[in-house]
């Protein structure tokens, strides 16, 4: 069999058998109300809030990025906003890859030097170390997260991820020495697809009798593999061929082959499953594929002496994150196909994954006026909503009412506070579909004749709003005399 080496001693393809170490991877307006109801309301009305569900909690991996670092065996913990490293975790040693739990509790390694790493991404700190034998090269976590999948050089290791134990070690005694590389799951956690890094082919393993089913031949040296999000396809990197090798799942067979140059070891997709991207460690660059023809239709230069080892796109599908072993982290615009940052992680990144995106929460604001008249207390009275909208729950919030100049509002909610010209209230936590409200009043006298115009605006809230078209709102009322006024 052919041989051959790449320029970086450390991420040469190993020797069989056991190889040690080889290369990773418009606005509401108030309606007419009778005025006596709205009066009614807006005198006893303080703070109502519905929340129709329980809000759910932000994953603590929202807006990172882990990448598994073979060179300094540490994972480097990214912010997914301004690109920048938080923090760097030392791990058990020579880190090849690297996985987050659906719940973005947990991160998970696999060390080649023997074990798997657990990190809490909370406090972004190992929390266990699962001792394993045969250079662990490759994890994936199941769709419940209740198992960890690891692979090593002779088998897949299950394991529980409650207990942090492996509960049994599925063989690959049909072809010893090809070395398992890397773990894909289907979406259903039913199916695990490995790459033979010796054997050049990819194996399937049923996790319900943790039983391999077939071995499907593919491309020299496959390295990674990445299904699409329906499961149908799996696209594999073929480090020794320069190939992408394209797999029905259904049938497991290949169904095209796909030439990318520099040979690829890593790939990606984006959620939408229409473009693979493939990280080629000899060419310095990364081939896009259209999956709808199966053809690269443009090819990024990452950098001289990047050598590029693994790529992964956002869940939004907006940017996508490649691992530099030459010890960077680019990051590329999915629709531009450009490199817009690089990040310098020097301790050689084979494997990177992104977490979901930060919380979002759109406050779509509303501002409702109706004319309480009368001799002795007349006034116009406002109900002020915030109305979360999703998808995130709102933490905290701030909306701000401005009255006609130098008027001073009465009969607050609690949590409103007044100044001349101002009203501003604060609101706590509002669950996604789930809205708070607050009320007020604007006294009114033989002075307030004419048009009286109240906006109001969301000045504050967390986490962020995606949406700022709906933050504002105004209600105008038209003052006659004060025991005459409309508010349309």
């Amino acid at each position: 069999m052919l041989r051959f080496s790449f320029i970086r001693p450390s991420t040469r393809f190993p020797a069989r058998p056991p190889a040690p170490r080889p290369a990773r991877r418009p606005r509401r307006r108030a309606g007419h109300r009778p005025a006596w109801l709205l009066g009614l309301l807006a005198a006893w009305l303080t703070v109502a809030v519905c929340i129709p569900s329980a809000a759910h909690a932000a994953s603590p991996a929202a807006g990172h990025a882990y990448t598994a670092n073979e060179g300094g065996g540490t994972v480097t913990v990214l912010d997914t906003a301004t690109h920048a490293v938080i923090t760097t975790i030392t791990t058990a040693g020579d880190s090849q890859d690297v996985a987050i739990n659906p719940a973005g509790t947990r991160v998970y390694t696999a060390n080649q030097s023997g074990s798997y790493s657990v990190i809490d991404t909370t406090t972004n700190t190992v929390i266990a170390t699962i001792t394993a034998a045969n250079g662990p090269t490759g994890v994936a976590v199941s769709p419940d997260g209740t198992k960890l999948y690891g692979s090593r050089f002779d088998g897949l290791d299950v394991i529980d991820t409650a207990t942090n134990t492996i509960t049994t070690t599925i063989p690959l005694t049909s072809f010893p020495n090809d070395f398992p590389y890397a773990v894909q799951l289907s979406p259903d956690g039913g199916t695990a697809y490995l790459p033979q890094l010796y054997g050049g082919q990819v194996t399937v393993i049923d996790t319900a009798t943790n039983t391999v089913t077939t071995n499907i031949g593919v491309g020299s040296y496959p390295e990674d593999l990445v299904l699409s999000p329906d499961g149908s396809h799996l696209y594999v990197a073929n480090g020794g061929s320069d190939t992408v090798s394209v797999l029905d799942t259904a049938t497991n067979t290949v169904t095209a082959t796909i030439s990318v140059a520099g040979s690829p070891r890593g790939v990606g997709i984006t959620p939408d499953g229409s473009r693979v991207y493939a990280a080629s460690y000899g060419g310095d660059t990364v081939s896009v594929i259209d999956t709808a023809t199966n053809t690269v239709v443009a090819t990024v230069s990452t950098g001289s002496g990047s050598l590029p080892h693994d790529v992964d796109v956002d869940s939004t599908g907006t940017f996508a994150y490649i691992a530099n072993a030459g010890g960077s982290v680019a990051v590329l615009n999915v629709a531009t196909n450009t490199i817009t940052t690089t990040t310098s992680v020097p301790d050689g990144p084979a494997r990177v994954v992104i977490g979901p995106p930060p919380p979002t929460a759109d406050l779509d604001v509303d501002l409702a006026a109706s004319p309480h008249l009368g001799i002795l207390v007349p006034y116009l009275g406002y109900t002020l909503t915030a109305h979360n909208t999703g998808p995130d729950a709102v933490t905290s919030a701030t909306l701000t009412a401005t009255l006609p100049a130098g008027k001073t509002a009465t009969n607050l909610s609690a949590g409103c506070t007044s100044s001349p010209g101002t009203v501003s209230c604060t609101y706590g936590g509002i669950a996604s579909g789930a809205s708070a409200t607050s009320t007020f009043r604007l006294p009114l006298s033989l002075l307030s004749l004419g048009h009286v115009t109240v906006s109001a605006t969301r000045s504050a809230s967390a986490p962020a709003d995606p949406n700022t078209a709906n933050n504002s709102a105004s209600a105008r009322c038209t003052v006659i005399s004060i025991i005459l006024a409309t508010c349309p």
